[in-house]
This record gives C-alpha cells, sequence and structure tokens, in this order.
C-alpha cells in the first residue's frame, strides 16, 4: 500500500479516536472514587456493560483509523510489493507498507535498475522502542494420526536449527526465528544490522481478530470508493 502525508486527516482521525475513549475512561476513573455504595453499581458495570462498550469503542478507533489510512493512500491499490517499493523511489508516494524480502531481492539483484530502486527507498521498522514490530509468521505442525511423528517432530526441529534458518534467511530472504542468529545475508544485515524487535502478540490472539480485520479493510475501501465516485 502506498501513501501520501496528509496531516489534516491524522489529526482528525486522532479527535475521533479520543471522543470515542472519553465515556470509557470516565467510566474507569470512577474506580478512583470508590466507596461501599457504588460498589455494586460499578461491579455490574464491569460484569455487562463496559466490557462490551469497551469492545465496541476499540473497534470504532480501529475502524476511524483505518478510514484514515485508506484516504491518505497515493493511489488505489494496484500491484504488488515490489510495485510499492518502485511507486516511493519513483517519487509517487512517500511511504509504502511491503515485506521486506522484496527489498531485500532489490538489493541483491544484479540488474542495474533494481539496485538503482532500491539505492532510493530506505527501511523503517516501527515501534522499536516499545512493543516492536508484526512479523508474518509461517509455522509447521505434525498431523493428530501422523504414521510417522518421530521423523516428523525430527524434520520440524532441523527447521529450527541454525543451519536451515541461515539457508532460509540466504535463500528466502527472510528473517530468521532463531533468537541471536548472525546472518550471513548481506541485504538483510544492511537494514537492520541483523537484529531487530518484533511484536510478541500470540498467533491465537491474530487468527481470532483476522475476520475482524477484514471485515474492516472492505468497510474502509468501500466507504473510499463512495466518495471517490461522488
Amino acid at each position: 500500500m502506498s501513501f501520501r502525508a496528509q496531516p489534516l486527516v491524522r489529526v482528525f482521525t486522532l479527535s475521533v479516536e479520543v471522543l470515542l475513549a472519553l465515556q470509557v475512561l470516565t467510566v474507569l476513573s470512577s474506580w478512583l472514587q470508590f466507596t461501599p455504595e457504588s460498589s455494586s453499581i460499578l461491579g455490574e458495570m464491569a460484569r455487562t456493560v463496559l466490557p462490551d462498550y469497551l469492545g465496541t469503542t476499540l473497534w470504532l478507533c480501529a475502524l476511524a483509523r483505518l478510514k484514515g489510512l485508506v484516504t491518505n493512500m497515493a493511489r488505489a491499490p494496484q500491484g504488488g510489493d515490489t510495485d510499492q517499493i518502485k511507486a516511493v523511489a519513483s517519487g509517487e508516494c512517500g511511504v509504502a507498507l511491503t515485506n521486506t524480502y522484496y527489498l531485500a531481492r532489490l538489493m541483491r539483484s544484479s540488474n542495474p535498475v533494481d539496485k538503482a530502486v532500491a539505492e532510493r527507498v530506505g527501511v523503517v521498522f516501527p515501534n522499536q522502542q516499545s512493543w516492536g514490530k508484526h512479523v508474518n509468521v509461517e509455522g509447521g505442525a505434525v498431523a493428530r494420526h501422523s504414521k510417522n511423528t518421530p521423523n516428523a517432530v525430527k524434520f520440524l526441529e532441523y527447521l529450527v536449527s541454525p543451519s536451515a534458518q541461515n539457508h532460509f534467511a540466504n535463500g528466502n530472504n527472510e528473517w530468521s526465528v532463531v533468537k541471536g542468529l548472525k546472518l550471513d545475508n548481506p541485504a538483510l544485515n544492511a537494514m537492520t544490522g541483523g537484529i531487530f524487535k518484533s511484536e510478541l502478540v500470540p498467533i491465537s490472539a491474530v487468527g481470532m481478530n483476522q475476520f475482524n480485520v477484514q471485515q474492516m479493510l472492505g468497510r474502509g475501501f468501500q466507504v473510499t470508493a463512495q466518495v471517490d465516485s461522488l
């Protein structure tokens, strides 16, 4: 996805989020004024109203931010990750969200055109001073009724060994899951020195929210399409 700078959109989005959160903060602050008379009321709210309202408010805040993000796009979504990188290099947009291995391919390419594109862009890993950046995860598992479980487990153990992970890094330009592993990939090392902070959100939580996020993305694009068609 490619974006252009629109400060007013960001200000509006943040204002909406603050307004939506005020009522939740008001209820939470009432706990600081806890008295025996208010305990039963606050307890009932904590069991019934507040969880549902908090979830709805967070959903609305996320949707408002998503719509602001979609409005800020420099163009309608098109092409793959490499196309987004080229859009930044050409000046069509200022920022793009891509998988890093596409940039690594350009950086390691022998094609002068690819190298020129890579030299015109930079890499920003967000949230390195806080909770870390999102990482796409590939995993493996053993089928419940596997007829060769011991060997299947050995294969999975090999896949997460330092030698295999370094092979993935060099062959696919992907980051290792082995903490502290020194990579031999010059492109990945150039991006971060081989070290960056990834977020630790459980995969189960990501899976549970996937459907809701897809719905929100659909709403965000629909709203933008309606506005553009006026």
